[in-house]
């Protein structure tokens, strides 16, 4: 997943032309820094034009990020230790 988040830093970066273009992690998420300003990535794809390949590209991390966090949280939830039974015997 963090390949994914590189991979868009950089294609953010070469569409700017010019700007620097930094990725922080925080909790829950992304920020991306452009001009000392934070922007989500979700502000980012609302500054690109529609039908760009930045712009399908960004949409489909975000997507792919959702699912990660869907599955990551199920998993989680299947993996917990599971409390043993306890049987009272009689006799």
């Amino acid at each position: 997943m963090k390949h994914l988040y590189l991979i868009l830093s950089v294609l953010i970066a070469s569409s700017c032309s010019g700007q620097e273009v930094t990725g922080r992690e925080i909790f829950g998420g992304y920020v991306y820094v452009i001009d000392n300003e934070a922007y989500s990535i979700s502000e980012v794809i609302r500054q690109q034009e529609r039908g760009s390949e930045l712009h399908r590209t960004l949409r489909q991390a975000r997507r792919n990020q959702l699912w990660s966090e869907v599955f990551g949280l199920t998993g989680g939830y299947a993996a917990r230790p599971r409390p043993r039974r306890r049987t009272l015997r009689t006799g």
